[in-house]
């Protein structure tokens, strides 16, 4: 009688990163969100933590026969731009991607590159609702007219048509 015992000769790995929802990829396949653990043959790999409008962060690591390793990557990092919105009339309240942020005029910074939800709201106007593509780096312009209930959009004071003069025949 044998009593044979096999063991795997691959390796186990456990990648983690801190930003539970980041994307962990190995060898550019994905993998997991958060945290993955998979066995693997012996050899050197790439592991990387992705997130949406985030700088990536990557490691590379080399595997050796039944090695058990963890590998910690830091949390990838926010990639942000700017927002210059201007409203007429003023002093409306501004949600960004159904988030109140503040009110307008106003210059908001730190906002996530990528495509945005604008939405202007203001009592006794209707709401006003309009996409914004924001860059790294960069000033995205936006300015926005609300239109009275039951009324006409208003217009900025400098754009109002000049009365014309009255003439007697």
């Amino acid at each position: 009688e044998l009593n044979i015992s096999l063991s795997s000769a691959k390796a186990t790995l456990t990648v983690n990163c801190p930003d539970a929802e980041a994307d962990i990829y190995l060898n550019e396949q994905k993998k997991g969100r958060g945290s993955w653990t998979g066995q693997l043959a012996e050899g050197m790999y790439a592991v990387e933590a992705r997130k949406t409008s985030h700088r990536s962060t990557k490691q590379s690591l080399t595997l050796a026969k039944q090695e058990q390793k963890t590998v910690t990557l830091n949390a990838p990092q926010p990639i942000y731009g700017k927002l210059n919105l201007t409203s007429t009339p003023g002093n409306c309240e501004v949600f960004l991607d159904g988030k109140q942020i503040g009110k307008s005029p106003n210059i908001f910074s730190d906002i996530l590159i990528g495509n945005h939800n604008i939405e202007l709201r203001k009592d006794g106007y209707e709401t006003q609702r309009q996409q914004v593509n924001i860059e790294e780096g960069k000033i995205a312009d936006l300015s926005l007219n609300l239109k009275r209930i039951g009324g006409e959009v208003q217009q900025p004071e400098a754009q109002k048509p000049e009365p014309k003069p009255e003439t007697k025949p």
